[in-house]
């Protein structure tokens, strides 16, 4: 019998529609039998109680039914869309942090990447460097390390981490097509750092370090 009783409720449950069918036809019954007491006066005496009583219950079941959908709606239109914009703001916050605070060989990478204005990068994948990047959360693995030895991309910046690039003043390219010129014709960041993102505190802080080396270096004496 509770079994009857559970599947029942579970056929109920499946189709809001049916309950409230059932709650109206109940409360036709429970009407009729208010208003014309003359037609339902054969009924055994636990009709009308028993009618009552499951009119209340199927009502009840339908407002809660109804409750339960209109909260579902509001949960996933309007509670779970706020709560995860937050969640998207607040990681995204998270990952222009972690860029600003790159060293001068990640930026480098990721210049690399903006310059091709591709996500897509070909990295060792046990570099110090790919390692940090990809323990920041800024690149994810691609393709198997396999294709690195065959000089297809097996690395991809993630989405927010491209998306706060883009909009990062420290991250602004001078001239991309130069440092891919320079990146594919010398092996030093030297030799293209001057094309890298300038206002990145990585980079403004080696050109700074640099400068002054060279203002206290003295000059080589003359050999007599």
């Amino acid at each position: 019998m509770q079994a009857l009783i559970k599947h029942l409720l579970d056929f109920l449950k499946s189709d809001l529609r049916l309950l409230w069918k059932v709650t109206v036809g109940l409360g036709a019954v429970n009407a009729g039998i208010l208003w014309w007491p003359e037609i339902t006066s054969e009924l055994p005496a636990w009709a009308k109680p028993s009618l009552a009583l499951s009119f209340v219950f199927f009502a009840a079941a339908s407002l809660t039914g109804l409750a339960l959908d209109i909260t579902h709606i509001i949960w996933k239109r309007r509670v779970r869309p706020f709560f995860q914009s937050i969640s998207q703001k607040r990681a995204f916050v998270l990952i222009q942090e972690d860029l600003l605070e790159l060293t001068l060989q990640e930026v480098s990478t990721l210049s690399e990447a903006l310059a091709r204005e591709n996500r897509a990068l070909l990295l060792n994948p046990d570099h110090p460097v790919t390692i940090l990047l990809e323990g920041r959360g800024i690149i994810i693995p691609l393709r198997s390390t396999f294709y690195a030895r065959h000089n297809e991309p097996n690395f991809q910046i993630t989405e927010n981490a491209w998306q706060a690039m883009l909009m990062l003043d420290e991250f602004s390219l001078r001239d991309g097509e130069t440092l891919l010129r320079q990146m594919n014709r010398f092996h030093r960041i030297d030799d293209w750092i001057e094309y890298l993102p300038q206002s990145h505190q990585a980079i403004a802080t080696y050109l700074k370090e640099n400068r002054t080396a060279r203002e206290t270096t003295p000059p080589p004496k003359e050999s007599s």
